[in-house]
C-alpha cells in the first residue's frame, strides 16, 4: 500500500504547520484532533479565543485550544498538567465561569496501570472541572 508522510514545518515554540490541515497546530495531538473533527464534519475555531485575567503578574491569559460553535463548547487537550496550565484552569474557572461550564478537557491518561485515577485527573477534579 502508498503511505504518505505527513509533513511538517516547524517553527519557535514547537508550533508546526501540518500540510494535511493546512495551518499551525502546538502538536501532533492538535493536529490529529483536527483530523477527528474534520472527519466528523465537525464545525470547530483552533486558538481563536483569548482570555484575560484581571491579574497584575503571572499567568495573565489563556487560549484554549478548540472551540466548537455548534456546541458551543471549548476543548482544551492537555498532555500533563504543569503549573502554569494549573494556574491557567484555575483562573480561567475563578474569572470565566460561565466558560468553563462550557470546557471539555481531554487528557490522555485518565487511569494509570493500577486504575487509579491519573495526577492529572486528580488535579483537574480538584480544580471543579469533570474528566
Amino acid at each position: 500500500p502508498l503511505r504518505t508522510r505527513l509533513r511538517a514545518v516547524t517553527l519557535h515554540s514547537g508550533v508546526q504547520a501540518r500540510q494535511d490541515i493546512g495551518f499551525f497546530v502546538r502538536s501532533k495531538w492538535e493536529a490529529n484532533y483536527v483530523r477527528i473533527l474534520r472527519f466528523f464534519n465537525t464545525k470547530f475555531e483552533y486558538e481563536k479565543y483569548e482570555f484575560k485575567f484581571p491579574v497584575e503578574r503571572g499567568t495573565m491569559f489563556y487560549l484554549p485550544d478548540f472551540y466548537l460553535p455548534d456546541k458551543d463548547q471549548f476543548i482544551e487537550l492537555k498532555g500533563h498538567l504543569d503549573q502554569k496550565s494549573r494556574t491557567q484552569l484555575s483562573r480561567f474557572l475563578q474569572y470565566y465561569p460561565d466558560k468553563a461550564k462550557r470546557m471539555r478537557i481531554v487528557i490522555r491518561k485518565l487511569f494509570d496501570s493500577k486504575a487509579h485515577l491519573t495526577k492529572e485527573a486528580s488535579m483537574l477534579m480538584k480544580l471543579g472541572y469533570d474528566v
